[in-house]
């Protein structure tokens, strides 16, 4: 994973991308789509054209400059939310453009709807429901900055990617050390928080473990450690009401969201949710050993749908780890999430190393003593 930003750095880029952004409250019915051809060649001199998808609004769509790029996740929204297979919207995009611009034309008028439409530049982002809530990186900053200070956490790092902002700060009186065998195994409690702009996940905070040997990081995905708050709000009926609530009703709930993030700070510090998430890594030490490394790799594969890649950078260091329990199994997989490009996909690693070292002694037993093939 590529070095994230420190909290200078963090706080520089939402700025950035707070001066970029807006968002529209608009009926499908006033929204155009259309497609934009590039030509380019290949390494054998052929020409190739790619179709990417764009939108405006009706009532401002003069000339390209008004138009927006649709991204990834924009385009899988639509196509959810319009009812077009997104099988399908891929098929079209690549061979019949036309032919998607008149399905998703179609379904834009035939039954319309008030959707919220975020853009980032000249790209648009997100399509969602006019009953999602705004809980932006900035607002969250704003709230937790000050809390993690009172409570002297050290910044560890922060990413921000296309669908999701992720800060992460450690407690560095908060270590223990875990070694089943041989002393000098410490690791220390943290937290993560993070959020979307995007209708791509809750506004969450919750503890990892940071492993000081190797700096690999664990996402505990237990919810009874993790607060969440979801991107809804009410119905509303106009821009004016928008306002009224932005000012009114979500003042009140980012006060008692606040209140709780306090009190779920307090339940971290007080050592009760370290020494119950410490002693589940320690117990996992005293698990069955794995027999054969290569099928039990194949077989985490199989169970997490590992791509190639991960998998190879899981057995290798797995076999350079040394340990053959379920926490080597598990430090294994974080040791290979730190070498994905993609953020989100680190921390998706990181959250799995966690659940594979929590697995029920049967479905462990299936991965340490897995056959080969």
């Amino acid at each position: 994973m590529k070095q994230g930003l420190d909290q200078y750095g963090v706080i520089d880029a939402i700025k950035r991308n707070e001066d970029i952004k807006r968002d529209f409250y608009s009926s499908t019915e006033k929204i155009q789509f259309s497609t934009r051809a590039t030509r380019t060649f290949d390494e054998d001199g052929n020409e190739v054209t790619t179709h990417d998808p764009m939108f405006a609004f009706s009532d401002n769509a003069i000339g390209l400059s008004n138009w927006y790029d649709i991204n990834k996740t924009m385009a899988t929204q639509m196509s959810n939310k319009l009812g077009v297979p997104k099988s399908y919207w891929e098929k079209c995009l690549k061979s019949a453009p036309l032919l998607l611009k008149e399905n998703v034309d179609h379904w834009l008028y035939e039954n319309p709807k008030t959707m919220m439409v975020r853009t980032l530049g000249d790209t648009g982002r997100a399509f969602l429901s006019d009953r999602y809530a705004r809980y932006d990186h900035f607002d969250v900053l704003e709230k937790v900055m000050p809390i993690m200070s009172q409570w002297n956490m050290e910044f560890r790092d922060s990413y921000i990617t296309d669908d999701k902002m992720y800060l992460r700060a450690t407690f560095p009186t908060m270590e223990r050390d875990i070694s089943a065998r041989q002393k000098g195994d410490i690791v220390r409690l943290g937290i993560m928080i993070s959020n979307s702009e995007t209708g791509m996940g809750q506004l969450q905070a919750g503890p990892i473990i940071e492993r000081l040997v190797c700096l690999n990081g664990m996402v505990v995905t237990d919810t009874k450690y993790a607060i969440k708050r979801k991107h809804l709000g009410s119905k509303l009926e106009n821009a004016v009401d928008r306002e009224i609530l932005r000012e009114e009703t979500i003042v009140q709930q980012d006060r008692a969201w606040l209140m709780t993030f306090e009190d779920h700070m307090g339940n971290l510090f007080n050592g009760t949710t370290f020494e119950e998430i410490t002693d589940k890594i320690i117990g996992s030490q005293d698990s069955a050993e794995v027999e054969r490394a290569e099928p039990a790799v194949k077989e985490i594969t199989k169970r997490y749908s590992f791509s190639d890649r991960e998998r190879e950078d899981i057995y290798e260091a797995f076999l350079t780890g040394g340990d053959r329990t379920k926490w080597g199994m598990s430090n294994a997989i974080t040791n290979a999430a730190q070498k994905r490009v993609s953020a989100d996909r680190a921390v998706e690693m990181e959250a799995i190393g966690w659940n594979v070292m929590n697995m029920p002694s049967r479905q462990w037993d299936s991965v340490a003593f897995a056959e080969a093939a």
